[in-house]
């Protein structure tokens, strides 16, 4: 112990320690100065890594950029309601299918921009908002699970014996009200009415709808459907509202707007034939701004049909035009000419047995895209949040639209296999 000791003074006192001149001043400002107070050396502590954390953080936030929101796409339901056997359906037959090949044309632009994301939130509980809903119309119940809800795509209803209510707490929250003023029991379904009077003459009369009455104008369909949607939760104003009066019923619908964007998000208002409100739809999501993000262009958007997960839901009034076009439509003047003889003397639509794999040929059908529109797009990820996003209406050669998400992969991201919904 004391050889240790001896080495070690001996090691001292060869160093070379400098003393240093402390001047009289500092002496004497050391001893009159205030005692620095730290009333907790641990909070002392705290403040010095928290600054050094600020500064750590300043340098990261100017090297990349600000993240943006997690939109995970799902692939379609087809992939996650699929089995073996559809899985031999659709492997068995592809030449019952036809392809189709999208090829954007020299007009089309190729200059991306940026757009506008809105994350739709849900507030409260499904429960106890379904019951409030239900309580709009008088009626009270239990809510219950719907057989087909899951953890990410949970969805309620409540019944009594006059209503059926229901609500999808995921996306937008889609919320409905039916009547079964007009539910007829399940004998008035048969296909002839023969065969129901045979089996229960009695019930004939249940089977009768009820009567058509005189609806209101069109003034008072606005305001009955204003007063009971915007204690529902409807935020848009009483203008909004477009009435349609048909000899059946009528209806009024009015579309949310994002930032004077009209959206998919939409309410709806319908009466029956005797004038009474038979169906109310809405959604309760609230639209929350997230920012402005890139988009790609029009041109880069085409390869996106192909993929089809890039695809989200736009305006019903874009879908409009297309109806009035289409090619569905049948004309009465070529309907009035035809008799039962002719369809009764009208060749068998012929029968072929379907082919094995390999037998048939896929036929492709080239799709030119000519024109793009700017549009939001509303589409649920694969967690089953609701989106508003940027997208494009693509419009082809062949009459119809393609609707496609123009955000940049990134604040995007393409399904996975763990995120096929």
């Amino acid at each position: 112990m004391n050889d240790d000791f001896d080495d070690l003074e001996a090691r001292l006192k060869k160093a070379d320690v400098s003393q240093p001149v402390v001047d009289s001043a500092v002496l004497e400002t050391a001893t009159t100065s205030k005692t620095l107070k730290l009333p907790n050396p641990r909070a002392f502590r705290f403040g010095l890594a928290s600054v050094a954390s600020l500064a750590a953080l300043a340098v990261f936030s100017t090297t990349l950029p600000q993240p943006g929101p997690t939109i995970q796409l799902a692939s379609s339901g087809f992939a996650a309601e699929s089995s073996a056997e559809d899985s031999m359906i659709a492997d068995g037959f592809p030449g019952w299918l036809t392809s189709y090949e999208y090829t954007p044309s020299t007009d089309l632009s190729t200059d991306g921009s940026r757009g506008a994301v809105y994350e739709l939130s849900l507030n409260g509980d499904p429960r106890a908002r379904l019951q409030d809903f239900a309580s709009l119309f008088g009626e009270q119940g239990r809510v219950q699970l719907e057989d087909y809800s899951t953890d990410f795509f949970p969805s309620y209803y409540l019944q009594t014996d006059d209503s059926y209510f229901s609500l999808r707490w995921h996306g937008s929250a889609m919320i409905n009200y039916s009547s079964k003023r007009n539910w007829l029991p399940d004998e008035c379904y048969q296909r002839e009415e023969q065969e129901l009077l045979q089996s229960d003459p009695d019930s004939i009369e249940e089977c009768r709808p009820l009567p058509v009455v005189e609806l209101p104008s069109e003034q008072v369909l606005r305001e009955q459907a204003y007063e009971l949607i915007s204690a529902a939760g409807y935020p848009g104003t009483k203008q909004d509202l477009e009435i349609n009066r048909y000899q059946w019923g009528a209806e009024a619908s009015a579309a949310i707007s994002a930032n004077g964007e009209e959206t998919a998000i939409q309410w709806y208002v319908s009466w029956d034939q005797t004038a009474q409100i038979s169906n109310v739809s809405g959604h309760l999501a609230t639209i929350e701004y997230v920012g402005d993000y890139d988009t790609i262009s029009p041109v880069e958007a085409v390869d996106r049909i192909q993929d089809g997960y890039w695809f989200g839901v736009p305006a019903s009034s874009n879908y409009e035009e297309g109806i009035m076009e289409s090619d569905l439509q049948v004309s009465s003047e070529n309907i009035s000419e035809s008799t039962p003889e002719d369809f009764n003397d009208s060749e068998p639509i012929p029968t072929e047995p379907f082919p094995e794999p390999g037998e048939f040929e896929q036929e492709t059908i080239e799709v030119t895209v000519g024109s793009a529109k700017t549009v939001t797009l509303l589409l649920e990820d694969a967690n089953g949040k609701g989106w508003l996003v940027p997208g494009y209406l693509l419009q082809t050669n062949q009459g119809w639209f393609e609707s496609v998400i123009s955000l940049q992969q990134g604040v995007i991201q393409p399904p996975t296999s763990e995120t096929v919904q």
